[in-house]
């Protein structure tokens, strides 16, 4: 897809809604569309992780050793959370549906955000809602690390 579409997807996901174009124009510069097929390993645990999936449609099964198993769509950050702490994967993401995505390396979005502070707080607020959605999730269903109180 074209610069134009991509800063368009971008623009629709939660996460960036209040960002400024000319940020979402650079970001959507360093940004490619990738599509996968049902049962593609996006990556397992343990690997290290330098990108991130923005996604655009479908969904992915994430499940790990500790318990944790979500299933993500549309207008996820898939692995953005381990990338941003430059921490391996914690879980295994596999495409349980026809997958389309943005791929993103953190080390573009961190330029990204050094140089808008508000696009940066906006998208770790969503991680961390994310974030405790997902261990919420785990919990109430017994699976996982127990919450800290």
């Amino acid at each position: 897809i074209d610069l134009g579409t991509r800063r368009f997807c971008l623009r629709s996901m939660a996460v960036f809604q209040h960002s400024s174009i000319t940020a979402l124009a650079e970001m959507a510069r360093a940004m490619a569309q990738v599509r996968f097929e049902p049962g593609t390993v996006l990556w397992r645990e343990g690997e290290a992780a330098h990108a991130i999936f923005l996604l655009r449609s479908g969904r992915v099964r994430a499940r790990g050793s500790s318990g944790v198993d979500f299933l993500p769509g549309p207008g996820f950050p898939l692995g953005a959370l381990e990338a941003l702490g430059e921490a391996p994967r914690w879980y295994e993401a596999v495409c349980e549906t026809p997958v389309v995505a943005l791929q993103g390396h953190m080390g573009v979005l961190v330029d990204v955000f050094e140089d808008n502070f508000e696009m940066a707080m906006d998208y770790l607020a969503v991680l961390a809602q994310s974030t405790l959605r997902i261990l919420d999730w785990a919990a109430v269903r017994g699976e996982g690390p127990p919450l800290p109180r």
